[in-house]
């Protein structure tokens, strides 16, 4: 199912280990560090996405922003130190899960970046 908007407001609505995967494709990287509150990616966010997950259940992230993809980086890594995810390395073949190329990839691709993949699984 896809959802046209804010997902994350969705999760606290989802029972227990309802979904195999959550796509994050592309967000606002809000890149200013003072914005950093805004990005989809928080502590609070992940413990939401590890309640509705099911058993290994899978976060994939396509982004073309640096800021973006190293604050997530750092997040999943934080809470991986207490054995709540674990990285998926390398990240699956995307078009198994991203198999087209969206507005806001090409946009980017147009004006010079590059898409970063990261895949996370729940332990």
């Amino acid at each position: 199912r896809i959802l046209p908007g804010d997902g994350i407001k969705l999760l606290s609505h989802l029972p227990c280990q309802y979904l195999d995967k959550i796509l994050i494709t592309f967000p606002d990287p809000w890149p200013k560090s003072g914005h950093s509150h805004w990005r989809v990616i928080q502590k609070d966010s992940l413990m939401q996405m590890h309640r509705v997950l099911k058993d290994n259940g899978l976060v994939f992230v396509a982004t073309d922003s640096d800021v973006f993809y190293e604050w997530t980086r750092n997040i999943f890594e934080q809470e991986s130190s207490n054995g709540v995810w674990e990285e998926v390395c390398p990240c699956p073949d995307r078009t198994n899960w991203l198999p087209i190329v969206s507005y806001y990839e090409q946009k980017g691709i147009n004006e010079g970046r590059h898409t970063m993949l990261q895949c996370w699984k729940k332990t």
